[in-house]
């Protein structure tokens, strides 16, 4: 099947080397065409052609979800999507485990879980506040919600859905309701692994909670998902904060227990984290609500 990778970009000239060495790694396996779909006011097009893919420049930033229905449109031949964020790189053998997923177990949609890029200890909170649920092996407390960091697509089941929404993030909240409503089957991959690298600094972790928060009740309101009950107001967002802060540590004692500890010194950062994801929802709940 012919397998197309679609890169949504924007200031990525630090990870998009690493993102498209990685999809070369395997000569077997990788696929036929890497499109990169990027803005015009960084140099991160400019990298993916020196690197050999193919670049979309765009006259305005898209979100990521309509970059990558731009790369799809682009790649009317493609049997397969291959979505990859510019900020992460798969793992030796992860695209295999993808392929053998949709093409031997009949996927329709096949994530990769995600581990962070060792860091700081602010990548670490941030990869505790979105990511934990996708680490191998843990239990995500949705099984066919997978995040768009890296994911292999049949396009038929793309197109049928209409692609991902226009917006970013949470725009795989809706693509993922939306599959499932149709009846594809959607799944993580364990075997799969996707590295995330976090941008430093703290005020860019928080600017990104703040906008998580918001379009993940918006996400969950416009797809009437299973709880979108919790953002229908404003009020529900203190049991929220209390509810996630529980659900961190039962993760960690479960599977990181030796991270409690860091977790203890880092805790100040992450509740502040939290509370401005917080903050977000409730702003997003208000704004579905009017």
């Amino acid at each position: 099947m012919h397998c197309v990778a679609v890169i949504p970009a924007h200031g990525a000239e630090r990870t998009i080397e690493n993102t498209i060495l990685a999809l070369r790694a395997d000569a077997d396996t990788a696929p036929e065409r890497i499109v990169v779909v990027a803005s015009p006011a960084d140099g991160t097009a400019a990298m993916a052609e020196r690197l050999g893919a193919e670049a979309i420049r765009t006259s305005l930033r898209l979100s990521a979800g309509a970059a990558r229905n731009r790369g799809r449109h682009a790649a009317p031949e493609a049997d397969l999507l291959l979505f990859v964020d510019a900020d992460c790189a798969l793992a030796p053998g992860a695209l295999r485990a993808l392929r053998s997923a949709v093409l031997e177990r009949g996927l329709d949609v096949a994530g990769a879980s995600v581990v962070p890029e060792p860091a700081t200890g602010v990548a670490w909170v941030r990869h505790l506040l979105e990511f934990k649920d996708a680490e191998p092996g843990c239990a995500p407390p949705w099984p066919a919600m997978v995040p768009s960091a890296t994911i292999l697509c049949r396009a038929a089941a793309f197109d049928a859905v209409g692609g991902f929404p226009d917006m970013w993030p949470g725009e795989d909240l809706i693509f993922c309701a939306r599959l499932l409503r149709s009846g594809f089957r959607v799944r993580r991959v364990d075997d799969a692994v996707t590295v995330h690298h976090h941008p430093p600094g703290v005020v860019a972790m928080l600017r990104h909670q703040f906008v998580l928060g918001r379009t993940s009740a918006r996400a969950r309101r416009s797809e009437a998902m299973d709880d979108s009950r919790y953002a229908t107001s404003v009020a529900v967002v203190p049991l929220l904060f209390a509810g996630r802060a529980l659900r961190a540590l039962r993760w960690l004692a479960r599977y990181h227990r030796r991270d409690l500890p860091r977790f203890v010194a880092l805790s100040p950062l992450y509740l502040v984290g939290l509370a401005v994801w917080c903050a977000g929802f409730g702003r997003g709940a208000a704004e579905t609500a009017s």
